[in-house]
């Protein structure tokens, strides 16, 4: 399958945030949806591509750089 190690990357980071990835049926078997943890569908008909832009942006938002006053920088993740 193309792009099946993203996809997977992409299912583990939203799984760490409890969203949940399916697969649409037919018609729709090309496209995506996410739903929350209660099962309610948060956004859906997303393309492979777009699901893998969301699990991005959602992960890079609980990543925080804090700089020091020595000039060192760590990264906070919430």
């Amino acid at each position: 399958m193309l792009f099946e190690k993203e996809i997977k990357e992409a299912q583990e980071k939203l799984h760490k945030k409890s969203y949940y990835v399916s697969n649409m049926s037919e018609p729709y078997n090309d496209c995506y949806e996410v739903s929350d943890g209660n099962n309610n569908i948060m956004i859906d008909y997303l393309s492979v591509a777009q699901h893998i832009q969301l699990s991005n942006m959602i992960y890079q938002a609980d990543r925080t750089t804090i700089q020091t006053k020595g000039g060192k920088q760590y990264e906070k993740i919430y």
